[in-house]
């Protein structure tokens, strides 16, 4: 059930408890990049990368159909998972990597990529049928979060040689398979789910989306040339990356999980095109200002350069976890038609796996050896031109607050915002808290006979519940409450501490709470008596 008054911890819960898989697949992943997790030499990591996306691709609509066509989401979740890390603990059993076992070190590659793909399509459509819209980022966030940190621990124990195979047992793998198991233990299963949507489409932000994407790789890739060629023609020092200049070492995605936090807080504070707006006023500045963090100094002739790369650095990392935070999971399946959210997020994903793959191929220098080096002079000017473009194109995009409906079976013209205003104008937190609370004023009384129930909630309920009768009302304070509009224990008990403090002078608002106690034990005596 969706829950819409508090945020629904065990529900988050569950979703966060994938986070050691995905951090598990980030650190293979990432060491297939370095070319170091197989110790065997014959192994070709860059192809086995290319074979691990392309059956991802395949791995990721296969989730989307089977999410969207089946009741069997949370299943296909589970089993997406679950299957890689028993492979893992199965090779590395039998002494993973072989040397003479390619065939199995590129099937656990596959499965592994199939998995993330699949997992990832389906966690995120399932997010979407459990929890309510304002409550998304910040499960997204702490996913993501969890994901980052776990992938740091473990990449920090790699680089420090702790073996993070000890006698024999596969901890990341076995620490991913008992919080899967630990998942399940909620029986995920007899959730209802409400395939909700709001009536816009995913294009819109398609569009903005891309043009964002291609500014920063324009920035990152002219950024680092640029640097590069201060080094080559004003120092003798040779030139390196900032991960390795700021001698951060993997500590510097700690400021990318600050990039995630904040996405998904702003995008369920203020909403989702307030916060991707923020986005592109932040690559904006930074593609502006950046070259601030990089110049040359000294003296003709002894020229010095100088690079804040700790500030460009986390800038840069703030910035992509802010886009991990808010583009990848978050947005993509709240948008559309409810019957394709699936095969919708299989294809956005699909486009975020081309741009990373085409990131980590320039990267590498491969295969056309790098970016060309008109990147170097225009980047960074284009980045700037294509920033001011895609925050003029956020203009249509749609702001997703408040309780979604099914926009397939009806819609209706409502102004939500004007609902949001008259509803801020009239009640306020403690007014909420006291309906609540007469709520369970009505639970307490349930039992009792029509005719009984109307004597406690009509014309007769000072008689029936009399302020004298609560402990703690002496004949002042009566007096006070009366004037104050409070006649009978049953409408004492419907307050709360802090509004009726606030309405009686000189009650503090301990006293008040315990006041507002005694006069629910009242009712529950009446029930008793009564039966």
């Amino acid at each position: 059930m969706l829950e819409y008054r508090e945020f629904p911890l065990r529900t988050a819960s569950y979703y966060l408890l994938y986070s050691p898989f995905v951090a598990y697949c980030m650190f293979v992943i990432s060491q297939l990049v370095s070319g170091t997790f197989f110790s065997n030499p014959g192994v070709d990591h860059p192809l086995l990368l290319g074979l691990g996306l392309v059956i991802g691709v395949g791995a990721m609509f296969l989730g989307g159909a089977v999410v969207d066509r089946t009741r069997r989401g949370q299943l296909f979740l589970f089993t997406s998972a679950m299957v890689p890390l028993f492979l893992a603990v199965y090779v590395n059993y039998l002494g993973f990597p072989l040397s003479e076992s390619p065939n199995l070190e590129t099937l656990f590659t596959l499965v592994l990529f199939a998995g993330l793909a699949s997992a990832m399509v389906c966690w995120s459509v399932l997010l979407n049928q459990t929890v309510v819209v304002r409550y998304r980022g910040r499960i997204v966030a702490a996913f993501f979060s969890f994901s980052i940190i776990i992938y740091t621990v473990l990449a920090s124990l790699s680089e420090l040689s702790v073996p993070l195979y000890f006698l024999g047992i596969p901890f990341p793998e076995i620490i991913g398979i008992v919080s899967l198991v630990i998942g399940v233990s909620t029986r995920p299963w007899r959730w209802k789910l409400h395939p909700l949507a709001v009536n816009d489409s995913a294009r819109r932000y398609f569009g903005p989306m891309i043009l964002l994407l291609a500014a920063y790789i324009l920035w990152y890739f002219s950024t680092a040339m640029r640097i590069e060629k201060l080094f080559e023609d004003f120092s003798t020092e040779s030139y390196m990356p900032l991960v390795e200049h700021s001698g951060l070492g993997v500590f510097h995605l700690l400021f990318m999980v600050l990039g995630v936090v904040v996405a998904g807080v702003l995008a369920d504070a203020r909403g989702r095109k307030m916060a991707f707006s923020t986005a592109v006023l932040i690559l904006g500045n930074l593609a502006i200002f950046g070259e601030t963090f990089y110049f040359v100094a000294g003296t003709e002739t002894v020229p010095e350069v100088i690079v804040y790369s700790i500030p460009l650095l986390a800038w840069e990392r703030f910035l992509e976890g802010y886009l991990l935070g808010l583009c990848v999971l978050l947005i993509w399946s709240e948008l559309g038609a409810p019957r394709r959210k699936g095969l919708r997020q299989a294809l956005i994903l699909w486009f975020y796996a081309g741009f990373v793959a085409l990131f980590f191929a320039a990267y590498l220098e491969v295969p056309l050896g790098g970016p060309p080096v008109l990147i170097r002079e225009l980047g960074v000017p284009f980045a700037v031109f294509l920033s001011l473009v895609t925050l003029w194109r956020t203009a249509p995009l749609p702001q997703i607050l408040g309780r979604e409906i099914e926009m397939e079976q009806f819609a209706l013209d409502i102004d939500q915002r004007m609902v949001a205003r008259t509803v801020s104008a009239f009640l306020e937190e403690e007014d909420f808290k006291s309906i609540r609370t007469q709520m369970d004023v009505i639970d307490a009384a349930e039992g009792l006979s029509d005719s009984e129930f109307d004597d406690l909630l009509g014309n007769d309920l000072e008689k029936i519940l009399p302020l004298k009768r609560v402990k703690g009302i002496g004949p002042a304070l009566e007096q006070k409450l009366r004037r104050a509009g409070y006649d009978s224990a049953a409408q004492l008990a419907g307050e709360t501490p802090k509004r009726l403090s606030e309405k009686i002078e000189g009650l503090g608002e301990k006293q008040a709470e315990n006041i507002l106690l005694n006069a629910r034990k009242a009712i529950r005596q009446l029930k008793r008596t009564k039966r």
